[in-house]
Protein backbone atom coordinates (compact mmCIF):
# COMPACT_ATOMS: atom_id res chain seq x y z
CA UNK A 1 0.00 0.00 0.00
CA UNK A 2 1.15 3.49 -0.69
CA UNK A 3 1.92 5.16 2.11
CA UNK A 4 1.14 9.08 3.01
CA UNK A 5 5.07 9.60 2.53
CA UNK A 6 5.66 8.41 -0.99
CA UNK A 7 2.35 10.20 -2.33
CA UNK A 8 3.44 13.60 -0.50
CA UNK A 9 7.21 13.36 -2.13
CA UNK A 10 5.12 12.53 -5.76
CA UNK A 11 3.14 15.84 -5.50
CA UNK A 12 6.55 17.31 -4.37
CA UNK A 13 8.03 16.17 -7.62
CA UNK A 14 5.18 17.49 -9.83
CA UNK A 15 5.01 21.10 -8.16
CA UNK A 16 8.85 21.56 -8.36
CA UNK A 17 8.92 20.14 -12.07
CA UNK A 18 6.11 22.67 -13.05
CA UNK A 19 6.68 26.24 -12.31
CA UNK A 20 2.47 26.36 -12.80
CA UNK A 21 -0.96 26.14 -11.53
CA UNK A 22 -1.56 21.96 -11.77
CA UNK A 23 -4.63 20.73 -12.27
CA UNK A 24 -6.38 18.64 -9.44
CA UNK A 25 -7.28 15.64 -12.03
CA UNK A 26 -3.72 16.30 -13.83
CA UNK A 27 -1.74 15.63 -9.91
CA UNK A 28 -4.14 12.16 -9.92
CA UNK A 29 -3.59 10.94 -13.11
CA UNK A 30 0.74 11.54 -12.74
CA UNK A 31 0.34 9.83 -9.34
CA UNK A 32 -1.67 7.16 -10.80
CA UNK A 33 1.00 6.56 -13.78
CA UNK A 34 3.42 5.83 -10.30
CA UNK A 35 1.50 4.15 -7.84
CA UNK A 36 -1.84 3.32 -9.43
CA UNK A 37 -0.44 0.83 -12.21
CA UNK A 38 -1.41 -2.69 -10.56
CA UNK A 39 -4.60 -1.28 -9.27
CA UNK A 40 -8.21 -2.50 -9.58
CA UNK A 41 -10.66 0.43 -9.89
CA UNK A 42 -11.72 0.17 -6.58
CA UNK A 43 -8.21 0.63 -5.17
CA UNK A 44 -7.43 3.62 -7.66
CA UNK A 45 -10.90 4.94 -6.26
CA UNK A 46 -9.00 4.73 -3.19
CA UNK A 47 -5.81 6.23 -4.46
CA UNK A 48 -7.46 9.45 -6.16
CA UNK A 49 -9.54 9.84 -2.28
CA UNK A 50 -6.49 10.05 -0.39
CA UNK A 51 -4.67 12.32 -3.43
CA UNK A 52 -7.38 14.63 -2.73
CA UNK A 53 -7.24 14.25 1.24
CA UNK A 54 -3.61 15.32 1.08
CA UNK A 55 -3.93 17.83 -1.47
CA UNK A 56 -6.61 19.48 1.17
CA UNK A 57 -4.07 19.01 3.76
CA UNK A 58 -0.91 21.02 1.90
CA UNK A 59 -3.42 23.43 1.40
CA UNK A 60 -4.89 24.26 5.02
CA UNK A 61 -0.97 24.41 5.73
CA UNK A 62 -0.55 26.82 3.38
CA UNK A 63 1.72 24.51 1.26
CA UNK A 64 -0.13 25.36 -1.80
CA UNK A 65 -2.98 27.81 -3.17
CA UNK A 66 -6.28 27.47 -4.52
CA UNK A 67 -6.71 29.10 -8.14
CA UNK A 68 -9.70 30.45 -9.15
CA UNK A 69 -9.80 29.18 -13.20
CA UNK A 70 -12.54 30.24 -15.88
CA UNK A 71 -13.19 26.22 -16.05
CA UNK A 72 -14.83 24.08 -13.30
CA UNK A 73 -11.66 21.83 -13.21
CA UNK A 74 -9.84 23.25 -9.36
CA UNK A 75 -5.97 23.98 -10.25
CA UNK A 76 -3.08 24.89 -7.09
CA UNK A 77 -0.43 26.57 -6.90
CA UNK A 78 2.52 26.84 -5.18
CA UNK A 79 3.02 28.51 -1.76
CA UNK A 80 5.99 27.64 0.21
CA UNK A 81 8.33 25.58 -2.13
CA UNK A 82 10.74 25.19 0.24
CA UNK A 83 8.69 22.64 2.05
CA UNK A 84 8.71 20.08 -1.22
CA UNK A 85 12.47 20.33 -1.34
CA UNK A 86 13.04 19.82 2.52
CA UNK A 87 10.48 17.09 2.02
CA UNK A 88 12.44 15.20 -1.03
CA UNK A 89 16.13 15.65 0.73
CA UNK A 90 14.37 14.45 3.79
CA UNK A 91 12.86 10.87 1.88
CA UNK A 92 16.48 10.69 -0.42
CA UNK A 93 18.33 10.18 3.50
CA UNK A 94 19.62 6.61 3.71
CA UNK A 95 17.00 4.37 5.89
CA UNK A 96 18.34 2.60 9.06
CA UNK A 97 19.47 -1.17 8.70
CA UNK A 98 16.56 -3.70 9.36
CA UNK A 99 15.82 -4.72 12.71
CA UNK A 100 17.95 -8.29 13.49
CA UNK A 101 15.43 -11.17 14.12
CA UNK A 102 14.23 -11.16 17.81
CA UNK A 103 13.44 -15.48 18.85
CA UNK A 104 11.26 -13.77 21.99
CA UNK A 105 9.83 -11.47 19.57
CA UNK A 106 6.40 -13.70 19.37
CA UNK A 107 6.22 -13.77 23.13
CA UNK A 108 3.58 -11.71 25.12
CA UNK A 109 5.39 -8.22 25.79
CA UNK A 110 3.84 -5.28 27.94
CA UNK A 111 2.68 -2.58 25.58
CA UNK A 112 1.81 0.49 25.72
CA UNK A 113 -1.64 1.06 24.36
CA UNK A 114 -2.69 2.35 20.69
CA UNK A 115 -4.95 5.39 22.60
CA UNK A 116 -1.04 6.38 24.01
CA UNK A 117 0.46 5.81 20.88
CA UNK A 118 -1.85 7.77 18.49
CA UNK A 119 -1.73 10.80 20.98
CA UNK A 120 2.24 10.76 20.67
CA UNK A 121 3.49 12.68 23.95
CA UNK A 122 6.18 14.08 21.69
CA UNK A 123 7.32 17.86 22.31
CA UNK A 124 6.00 20.80 19.69
CA UNK A 125 8.83 21.73 18.21
CA UNK A 126 8.78 23.77 14.80
CA UNK A 127 11.76 22.31 13.65
CA UNK A 128 13.59 19.26 14.18
CA UNK A 129 15.68 16.64 11.95
CA UNK A 130 14.68 13.23 10.72
CA UNK A 131 16.41 11.39 12.87
CA UNK A 132 15.15 12.84 15.72
CA UNK A 133 12.04 12.35 15.20
CA UNK A 134 12.44 8.73 14.12
CA UNK A 135 13.63 8.70 17.63
CA UNK A 136 11.55 10.62 19.63
CA UNK A 137 8.50 8.65 18.10
CA UNK A 138 10.06 5.03 19.20
CA UNK A 139 11.09 6.44 22.50
CA UNK A 140 9.23 9.20 24.59
CA UNK A 141 5.95 7.87 24.50
CA UNK A 142 7.37 4.85 25.89
CA UNK A 143 8.63 3.79 29.88
CA UNK A 144 12.35 3.83 29.93
CA UNK A 145 11.51 -0.19 31.59
CA UNK A 146 10.14 -1.33 27.97
CA UNK A 147 13.12 0.23 26.19
CA UNK A 148 15.16 -3.00 24.14
CA UNK A 149 19.25 -3.09 23.82
CA UNK A 150 18.62 -2.71 20.20
CA UNK A 151 16.67 0.88 20.23
CA UNK A 152 18.80 1.99 22.20
CA UNK A 153 21.38 1.48 19.76
CA UNK A 154 19.26 3.00 17.19
CA UNK A 155 18.94 5.95 19.41
CA UNK A 156 23.08 6.20 19.17
CA UNK A 157 23.22 5.34 15.41
CA UNK A 158 20.34 8.49 14.88
CA UNK A 159 22.23 10.79 17.20
CA UNK A 160 25.72 10.29 15.27
CA UNK A 161 24.25 10.45 11.82
CA UNK A 162 22.61 13.93 12.66
CA UNK A 163 26.11 15.06 14.38
CA UNK A 164 27.53 14.25 11.00
CA UNK A 165 25.20 15.79 8.98
CA UNK A 166 25.13 19.07 11.39
CA UNK A 167 29.14 18.87 10.20
CA UNK A 168 28.21 18.89 7.29
CA UNK A 169 25.66 22.12 7.41
CA UNK A 170 25.57 25.79 7.42
CA UNK A 171 23.01 27.96 8.98
CA UNK A 172 21.54 30.43 6.32
CA UNK A 173 20.42 33.62 6.97
CA UNK A 174 19.08 36.92 4.93
CA UNK A 175 19.68 40.18 6.45
CA UNK A 176 18.32 43.20 6.52
CA UNK A 177 19.84 44.46 3.00
CA UNK A 178 18.47 41.22 1.10
CA UNK A 179 22.14 39.34 1.44
CA UNK A 180 22.68 36.13 2.32
CA UNK A 181 24.84 35.47 5.35
CA UNK A 182 26.29 31.44 6.16
CA UNK A 183 27.34 30.59 9.89
CA UNK A 184 28.40 27.36 11.04
CA UNK A 185 26.37 24.44 12.82
CA UNK A 186 27.44 24.71 16.08
CA UNK A 187 25.24 22.86 19.00
CA UNK A 188 27.28 21.67 22.48
CA UNK A 189 27.05 18.36 20.69
CA UNK A 190 29.86 18.96 18.36
CA UNK A 191 31.96 22.42 19.20
CA UNK A 192 33.66 22.04 22.03
CA UNK A 193 33.93 25.79 23.14
CA UNK A 194 30.02 25.36 23.54
CA UNK A 195 30.43 22.41 25.59
CA UNK A 196 33.53 24.00 27.96
CA UNK A 197 31.18 27.06 27.80
CA UNK A 198 28.64 25.02 30.02
CA UNK A 199 31.17 24.16 32.61
CA UNK A 200 32.13 27.21 32.80
CA UNK A 201 28.45 28.82 33.42
CA UNK A 202 28.16 26.39 35.91
CA UNK A 203 31.44 27.40 38.01
CA UNK A 204 30.34 30.57 37.42
CA UNK A 205 26.79 29.26 38.94
CA UNK A 206 28.63 27.83 42.22
CA UNK A 207 30.83 30.60 42.96
CA UNK A 208 27.70 33.20 43.21
CA UNK A 209 26.33 30.63 45.75
CA UNK A 210 29.23 30.41 47.74
CA UNK A 211 29.92 34.35 48.25
CA UNK A 212 26.13 35.16 48.56
CA UNK A 213 25.18 32.17 50.94
CA UNK A 214 26.70 30.01 53.05
CA UNK A 215 24.52 27.02 53.32
CA UNK A 216 21.58 25.39 51.72
CA UNK A 217 19.45 21.90 50.70
CA UNK A 218 20.68 19.41 48.50
CA UNK A 219 17.37 17.10 46.99
CA UNK A 220 17.65 14.21 44.75
CA UNK A 221 14.80 13.10 42.62
CA UNK A 222 14.41 9.81 40.69
CA UNK A 223 11.37 8.62 38.29
CA UNK A 224 9.89 5.26 38.63
CA UNK A 225 11.01 3.89 35.15
CA UNK A 226 7.05 2.40 34.17
CA UNK A 227 6.10 6.11 33.08
CA UNK A 228 6.76 7.31 29.61
CA UNK A 229 9.68 9.59 28.88
CA UNK A 230 7.94 12.72 28.50
CA UNK A 231 5.70 12.42 31.16
CA UNK A 232 8.46 11.65 33.92
CA UNK A 233 10.35 15.27 32.56
CA UNK A 234 6.62 16.87 32.86
CA UNK A 235 6.25 15.29 36.29
CA UNK A 236 9.77 16.57 37.17
CA UNK A 237 9.33 19.95 36.17
CA UNK A 238 5.98 20.37 38.14
CA UNK A 239 7.64 18.58 41.84
CA UNK A 240 10.68 20.73 41.23
CA UNK A 241 7.92 24.12 40.91
CA UNK A 242 6.03 22.98 43.65
CA UNK A 243 9.23 22.69 45.46
CA UNK A 244 10.29 26.13 45.03
CA UNK A 245 6.97 27.28 46.08
CA UNK A 246 7.44 25.93 49.22
CA UNK A 247 10.49 27.58 50.08
CA UNK A 248 9.11 30.57 48.97
CA UNK A 249 6.84 30.12 51.27
CA UNK A 250 8.74 29.03 54.35
CA UNK A 251 11.31 31.72 53.75
CA UNK A 252 8.94 34.37 52.33
CA UNK A 253 11.24 35.35 49.21
CA UNK A 254 12.16 33.46 45.70
CA UNK A 255 15.69 31.68 46.72
CA UNK A 256 18.03 30.76 43.74
CA UNK A 257 18.91 27.10 42.85
CA UNK A 258 21.12 24.78 40.19
CA UNK A 259 19.56 21.74 38.89
CA UNK A 260 21.27 18.85 36.93
CA UNK A 261 20.05 16.49 34.44
CA UNK A 262 20.87 13.12 34.42
CA UNK A 263 19.67 9.61 32.97
CA UNK A 264 19.67 6.43 35.00
CA UNK A 265 21.18 3.21 33.61
CA UNK A 266 17.75 2.66 32.36
CA UNK A 267 17.18 5.80 31.11
CA UNK A 268 14.31 7.45 33.45
CA UNK A 269 15.03 11.00 34.01
CA UNK A 270 16.68 12.15 37.37
CA UNK A 271 17.51 15.34 38.85
CA UNK A 272 19.69 16.32 41.19
CA UNK A 273 18.68 20.02 43.06
CA UNK A 274 20.65 22.12 45.27
CA UNK A 275 18.27 25.16 46.73
CA UNK A 276 21.02 27.91 48.46
CA UNK A 277 19.89 29.87 51.37
CA UNK A 278 17.38 27.50 53.42
CA UNK A 279 19.20 25.07 55.97
CA UNK A 280 15.94 23.39 56.21
CA UNK A 281 13.30 21.64 53.85
CA UNK A 282 11.69 18.82 55.75
CA UNK A 283 12.42 15.23 56.74
CA UNK A 284 13.46 12.37 53.97
CA UNK A 285 9.81 10.67 54.82
CA UNK A 286 7.69 13.68 54.72
CA UNK A 287 9.67 14.68 51.53
CA UNK A 288 8.87 11.27 50.12
CA UNK A 289 5.19 11.41 50.91
CA UNK A 290 5.19 15.17 49.95
CA UNK A 291 6.33 14.36 45.87
CA UNK A 292 3.99 11.21 46.16
CA UNK A 293 1.32 13.52 46.97
CA UNK A 294 2.14 15.87 44.25
CA UNK A 295 2.82 13.45 41.76
CA UNK A 296 -0.80 11.83 41.71
CA UNK A 297 -1.68 15.32 41.94
CA UNK A 298 0.17 16.26 38.55
CA UNK A 299 -0.90 12.69 37.18
CA UNK A 300 -4.78 13.21 37.83
CA UNK A 301 -4.87 16.28 36.47
CA UNK A 302 -2.48 16.25 33.76
CA UNK A 303 -4.15 18.28 31.22
CA UNK A 304 -4.72 21.02 33.40
CA UNK A 305 -0.96 20.96 34.55
CA UNK A 306 -0.15 20.96 30.64
CA UNK A 307 -2.15 23.96 29.51
CA UNK A 308 -0.87 26.02 32.45
CA UNK A 309 2.88 25.24 32.69
CA UNK A 310 3.75 23.85 29.24
CA UNK A 311 1.41 24.36 25.96
CA UNK A 312 -1.20 27.39 27.12
CA UNK A 313 -2.51 26.84 23.41
CA UNK A 314 -3.51 23.81 24.30
CA UNK A 315 -7.10 22.93 22.84
CA UNK A 316 -9.85 21.30 25.11
CA UNK A 317 -10.01 17.95 22.92
CA UNK A 318 -6.14 18.00 24.03
CA UNK A 319 -6.46 18.85 27.75
CA UNK A 320 -8.78 15.97 28.00
CA UNK A 321 -6.44 13.48 26.41
CA UNK A 322 -4.03 14.48 28.38
CA UNK A 323 -6.24 14.39 31.51
CA UNK A 324 -7.31 10.90 30.22
CA UNK A 325 -4.24 9.68 29.76
CA UNK A 326 -2.65 10.93 33.31
CA UNK A 327 -5.32 8.97 34.78
CA UNK A 328 -4.47 5.68 33.30
CA UNK A 329 -0.71 6.34 34.23
CA UNK A 330 -1.84 7.14 37.72
CA UNK A 331 -3.38 3.89 38.14
CA UNK A 332 -0.23 2.04 36.65
CA UNK A 333 2.03 3.91 39.53
CA UNK A 334 -0.37 2.52 42.24
CA UNK A 335 0.05 -0.44 41.54
CA UNK A 336 3.57 -0.12 41.01
CA UNK A 337 3.87 0.52 44.82
CA UNK A 338 1.47 -2.01 45.66
CA UNK A 339 3.92 -4.53 43.61
CA UNK A 340 6.78 -2.78 45.80
CA UNK A 341 5.17 -3.42 49.09
CA UNK A 342 3.84 -6.40 48.49
CA UNK A 343 7.27 -7.62 47.72
CA UNK A 344 8.78 -5.97 50.83
CA UNK A 345 6.20 -7.99 53.00
CA UNK A 346 7.27 -10.81 51.51
CA UNK A 347 11.05 -10.16 52.80
CA UNK A 348 9.54 -9.57 56.38
CA UNK A 349 10.37 -5.94 55.88
CA UNK A 350 8.47 -3.56 57.64
CA UNK A 351 9.40 -0.31 55.92
CA UNK A 352 6.88 0.73 52.99
CA UNK A 353 7.48 1.61 49.76
CA UNK A 354 5.65 5.06 50.16
CA UNK A 355 6.46 7.40 46.84
CA UNK A 356 9.03 8.99 44.51
CA UNK A 357 12.88 7.64 44.99
CA UNK A 358 14.33 10.96 46.59
CA UNK A 359 17.59 12.08 48.69
CA UNK A 360 17.62 15.19 50.74
CA UNK A 361 20.94 16.52 53.10
CA UNK A 362 21.77 19.81 54.02
CA UNK A 363 24.99 21.58 52.48
CA UNK A 364 27.69 24.05 54.56
CA UNK A 365 30.77 26.08 53.45
CA UNK A 366 33.54 24.43 54.44
CA UNK A 367 36.97 26.51 53.20
CA UNK A 368 36.14 26.88 49.49
CA UNK A 369 33.68 24.90 48.80
CA UNK A 370 29.98 23.09 49.92
CA UNK A 371 30.25 19.71 51.89
CA UNK A 372 27.31 17.66 52.30
CA UNK A 373 25.89 16.99 55.93
CA UNK A 374 25.20 13.18 54.65
CA UNK A 375 26.73 11.97 51.74
CA UNK A 376 24.30 10.60 49.19
CA UNK A 377 24.04 6.68 49.07
CA UNK A 378 26.43 6.40 46.02
CA UNK A 379 29.44 7.99 47.62
CA UNK A 380 29.35 6.32 50.77
CA UNK A 381 29.73 3.23 48.76
CA UNK A 382 32.14 4.67 46.55
CA UNK A 383 34.38 5.07 50.42
CA UNK A 384 33.53 1.70 51.45
CA UNK A 385 35.08 0.37 48.39
CA UNK A 386 38.65 2.79 48.05
CA UNK A 387 41.24 2.48 50.49
CA UNK A 388 40.56 5.97 51.85
CA UNK A 389 37.91 5.41 53.74
CA UNK A 390 37.63 9.17 54.93
CA UNK A 391 36.90 10.01 51.57
CA UNK A 392 34.65 12.67 51.39
CA UNK A 393 33.78 14.70 47.45
CA UNK A 394 32.52 18.87 47.51
CA UNK A 395 28.81 19.30 46.54
CA UNK A 396 30.37 21.20 43.33
CA UNK A 397 32.44 18.19 42.30
CA UNK A 398 29.53 15.97 42.69
CA UNK A 399 27.25 17.78 40.54
CA UNK A 400 29.70 18.30 38.39
CA UNK A 401 31.64 15.24 37.58
CA UNK A 402 28.50 14.10 35.10
CA UNK A 403 29.32 17.41 33.06
CA UNK A 404 32.68 16.88 32.70
CA UNK A 405 32.16 13.44 31.74
CA UNK A 406 29.62 14.51 28.85
CA UNK A 407 31.89 17.36 27.64
CA UNK A 408 35.16 14.91 27.61
CA UNK A 409 32.54 12.34 25.75
CA UNK A 410 31.69 15.41 23.71
CA UNK A 411 35.27 16.24 22.68
CA UNK A 412 36.64 12.66 22.64
CA UNK A 413 34.45 11.65 20.24
CA UNK A 414 33.59 7.96 21.42
CA UNK A 415 34.13 5.34 19.11
CA UNK A 416 30.61 3.28 17.99
CA UNK A 417 31.82 0.57 19.73
CA UNK A 418 31.72 2.52 23.20
CA UNK A 419 27.90 2.58 22.73
CA UNK A 420 26.62 3.47 26.66
CA UNK A 421 28.78 6.72 26.00
CA UNK A 422 26.93 7.57 23.14
CA UNK A 423 23.41 6.23 24.45
CA UNK A 424 23.60 8.69 27.67
CA UNK A 425 24.70 11.70 25.67
CA UNK A 426 21.96 11.04 23.06
CA UNK A 427 19.56 10.69 25.85
CA UNK A 428 20.04 14.82 26.15
CA UNK A 429 19.56 15.02 22.25
CA UNK A 430 16.26 12.81 22.32
CA UNK A 431 14.34 15.13 25.29
CA UNK A 432 16.33 18.06 23.96
CA UNK A 433 17.09 19.38 27.58
CA UNK A 434 20.30 20.72 28.88
CA UNK A 435 23.32 19.28 31.25
CA UNK A 436 22.43 21.70 33.82
CA UNK A 437 19.92 24.85 34.73
CA UNK A 438 20.45 28.03 37.22
CA UNK A 439 18.28 30.69 38.47
CA UNK A 440 18.98 34.16 36.54
CA UNK A 441 20.58 35.73 39.59
CA UNK A 442 23.45 33.15 39.62
CA UNK A 443 24.02 33.36 36.12
CA UNK A 444 27.01 35.41 34.25
CA UNK A 445 25.22 38.93 33.43
CA UNK A 446 25.92 39.48 29.93
CA UNK A 447 24.86 42.90 28.20
CA UNK A 448 22.25 41.87 25.25
CA UNK A 449 23.43 42.93 21.29
CA UNK A 450 21.30 44.75 19.68
CA UNK A 451 19.25 43.14 16.93
CA UNK A 452 21.09 42.49 13.97
CA UNK A 453 17.67 42.44 11.62
CA UNK A 454 18.46 39.08 10.43
CA UNK A 455 15.90 36.27 9.43
CA UNK A 456 17.04 32.59 9.74
CA UNK A 457 15.97 30.71 6.59
CA UNK A 458 16.75 27.26 7.51
CA UNK A 459 19.91 24.71 7.77
CA UNK A 460 21.32 23.68 4.32
CA UNK A 461 23.99 21.41 2.65
CA UNK A 462 26.36 23.30 0.75
CA UNK A 463 24.52 21.55 -2.60
CA UNK A 464 21.25 22.87 -1.56
CA UNK A 465 22.05 26.38 -0.67
CA UNK A 466 23.86 26.50 -4.14
CA UNK A 467 20.56 25.43 -5.62
CA UNK A 468 18.59 27.77 -3.59
CA UNK A 469 21.60 31.13 -4.46
CA UNK A 470 20.62 29.85 -8.25
CA UNK A 471 16.64 29.53 -8.40
CA UNK A 472 15.61 32.05 -5.72
CA UNK A 473 15.55 35.47 -5.36
CA UNK A 474 16.41 36.85 -1.86
CA UNK A 475 13.01 38.38 -1.67
CA UNK A 476 11.68 35.45 -1.44
CA UNK A 477 13.34 34.00 1.36
CA UNK A 478 11.30 36.22 3.78
CA UNK A 479 10.19 33.77 6.66
CA UNK A 480 12.24 30.60 8.64
CA UNK A 481 11.36 27.45 6.74
CA UNK A 482 8.13 26.01 7.90
CA UNK A 483 8.81 21.74 9.28
CA UNK A 484 5.30 20.13 9.31
CA UNK A 485 5.37 16.92 10.79
CA UNK A 486 4.76 13.83 8.40
CA UNK A 487 3.58 10.46 9.49
CA UNK A 488 3.74 8.01 7.26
Amino acid sequence: MTTKTEILTAIARLFLKHNEPLMQAYIFQQINKIHGKNLNKRQQKRLRDRVNHYLKWLEKNKIIQRVNTKSRFVAFKTQDTRFFIDLININARPKPPAEPPNPQKNQPTKELSNETRNYELLPRFKTYSQEWIISARELIPRPPKHFTDYQKEKLAMHFLTWKEQTEERKLLFKTHDDQIELKDYKTRFNNKFRAFNIIKTYDHAMKEGREKYGYGVFITITMQPNLPLRIQQMALSFILHRIKALVRKQQGETLPHICTNEPQANLSAHKHVVIFGTKWLMPKRQLTKYLDKHLKEFLRNMGEHYKRTINKRATEDQVSAYNKLGKKFLKKYLKYKERKNRKLRAKGKKEQFEGVINFITKIELKGSSFSFHNPPPDVIKFSEKSENKQFNITVEDYLKKYMIKNVFDIIEDPEEDDINKIIKIAWYWLLRIPFFTCSPSLRPQKEKPPPAGWTFIGSFTEDQIHHIMENYSFGQLETPVKVIPITA
